[in-house]
């Protein structure tokens, strides 16, 4: 099962990478299990990449799957039509209200694409600066159409209007360790107000990618890490390359201590998805080659919930800590399940007691 995640996860790779830098597609060979790689291309927002490829390389498939893929295009095509109204709707709203909102990520990531339609489908993510303005902001967004269709317990959830457009909206960053939050706060400090904005807040080119890595650095630990991401990852570095920060970048990610994992993961992403040009600018000692062949094992492995062997010390030290603070949730909920429990005990005993004494006193 393992090697055929590997297998799997490296055609579509390679798929996904031959529409990122416009090239050729090596033929496919072997009976190929579609149904599954449309299902691992689906987990990994990558089908909208896998159509492409398909197309532009004439692969033959299934006509049944080659629809499925197909069809998930189409609903890129779509959401690239109504995201810039949506978000648009959403941030105008919360600046008319009043509420403060700091702006995660965006769907103007897409224009960082060769073409817009290779980009996944991007919600937009708020945090909003004071937890009491969060629920009023679920508010108006249900009287505007939004429904709950993804709760993330503890720090938010995902909203939806059918058939149309998602935003994901937090009242705590979606982060369990104390190193993290405590760099999360830092980068909170240097958000800046929007041009001609009062309410609405982002960060600049860099900050935007600090978060982008560490984020991808806890969601491979966390084994949720998708091929996406790393897309994504690939052309906002690009972007944010040009403005030459790189000892800044670095210093940020000091702060998370995933400095040397993130950057791992940034430069696996230029091996899937750079230039051969691009690639050599990344000098990868042979030795380090085994590194990268377990980086990339592990993400293609988190697609199934498992780990394979790491090696990474800042993964290990970030997974020991995410499961030391479960462990801490843990037995907090216990705790609570049992004083809760407790109470409803002798709140039953007390109304037992009543009405055991106005029985006696009847008489």
């Amino acid at each position: 099962m393992e090697n055929q995640n590997f297998y799997e996860g490296r055609i579509l790779v390679n798929m996904a990478a031959s529409v990122m830098r416009q090239d050729d597609l090596k033929p496919l060979h072997g009976n190929l299990d579609w149904e599954r790689l449309f299902r691992v291309a689906d987990y990994n927002k990558i089908s909208n990449l896998i159509y492409l490829a398909i197309l532009g390389n004439n692969e033959k498939m299934p006509e049944r799957w080659k629809t499925r893929f197909y069809e998930r295009y189409s609903d890129i095509l779509k959401f690239n039509e109504s995201c810039t109204e949506g978000e648009r709707e959403i941030l105008v709203l919360l600046e008319l209200k009043k509420i403060p909102v700091l702006v995660l990520s965006s769907s103007s990531r897409r224009q960082l694409y060769p073409r817009e339609e290779m980009a996944g489908e991007s919600s937009l993510k708020l945090f909003f600066l004071d937890p009491e303005d969060y629920l009023f902001a679920k508010g108006y967004l249900v009287n505007i159409g939004y429904e709950t269709d993804t709760l993330y317990p503890g720090v938010g959830e995902k909203m939806r209007i059918p058939g149309r457009f998602s935003v994901e909206i937090y009242h705590t960053f979606p982060f369990k360790t104390q190193v993290y939050q405590r760099g999360m706060e830092k980068l909170l400090q240097r958000a800046f107000l929007k041009e001609n904005g009062n309410y609405i807040y982002e960060w600049n080119a860099i900050d935007q990618l600090v978060y982008l890595m560490i984020q991808s650095a806890y969601l491979y630990v966390t084994g949720h890490l998708q091929i996406r991401h790393l897309t994504d990852l690939y052309v906002f570095y690009r972007k944010a390359a040009e403005e030459d920060q790189f000892q800044e970048l670095e210093n940020r990610l000091k702060e998370f201590k995933v400095n040397i994992l993130a950057q791992k993961l940034l430069h696996l992403s230029y091996m899937w998805f750079g230039t051969r040009e691009e690639c050599a600018s990344m000098e990868t000692e042979e030795e380090e080659l085994q590194v990268f062949d377990i980086l990339e094992k592990n993400v293609f492995y988190g697609m199934t919930g498992k780990f394979g062997p790491e090696t990474d010390e800042q993964a290990l030290d970030l997974r020991s800590d995410i499961l030391k603070e479960e462990e801490r949730e843990n037995r907090m909920e216990k705790r609570a399940l049992f004083y809760r429990r407790l109470r409803e005990f002798f709140s039953l005993v007390r109304r037992q007691l009543k009405e055991l004494y106005d029985i006696l006193y009847s008489r």
